[in-house]
């Protein structure tokens, strides 16, 4: 060991060095992001910028990525979020309303409750206080989705609602023109 380290000040500088080193690189991996959040992150900075085809794709993206890392686990790349995966589906959902494109926004509302249901949810193991705030995110989600779904009637007919019965709320009155406008006139000894 003396030949290759001659002196004490050598050891001294030789191993800070090295410690310096070690000490950069856990930094660098402990600090790095995954693609997924860089692109949430991008979709993100887009939405706050109202340009909300930009943001779109890179929501889409940041979900890309999110079931990229959930097939392709790796030790040395950060863990998929879930919880980033749930807010990127609810931005670009939000992105489409905002674009004024309710049938894409229904579409991404629905991903986005699909990644919080309670079965998926019992599917990862996380701690208690990341399942609170999932839910609690799932019901903002929620929330906004219903909003949307009453106020596009005609989106809320094609995505499953259909027709109704007849004689409920919403049915078309009788085209007969001999009948005319009968509301409020019914026939008083039918009672």
């Amino acid at each position: 060991m003396r030949k290759y380290l001659p002196s004490h000040r050598v050891w001294v500088i030789t191993s800070f060095i090295v410690f310096s080193i070690g000490i950069m690189c856990g930094w660098t991996w402990w600090d790095k992001q995954s693609t997924q959040v860089q692109y949430y992150m991008l979709g993100r900075a887009a939405y706050m910028t109202t340009q909300y085809d930009i943001a779109a794709d890179y929501f889409d993206k940041s979900f890309a990525s999110y079931v990229d890392q959930k097939s392709t686990a790796d030790s040395f790349s950060p863990p998929a979020s879930l919880e980033v995966a749930e807010l990127a589906q609810h931005f670009k959902a939000l992105s489409f309303v905002k674009m004024g494109n309710a049938k894409l926004a229904i579409i991404a509302y629905k991903d986005a409750l699909k990644l919080t249901t309670e079965y998926a949810l019992s599917q990862v193991d996380l701690s208690p206080a990341q399942l609170a705030k999932l839910r609690a995110d799932r019901k903002v989600t929620q929330i906004d989705f219903e909003i949307l779904f009453n106020q596009k009637q005609d989106q809320a007919q094609q995505e499953g609602k259909g027709k109704g019965k007849p004689g409920q709320p919403g049915d078309k009155q009788s085209q007969d023109p001999s009948k005319g406008n009968q509301a409020g006139k019914a026939d008083r000894n039918a009672l």
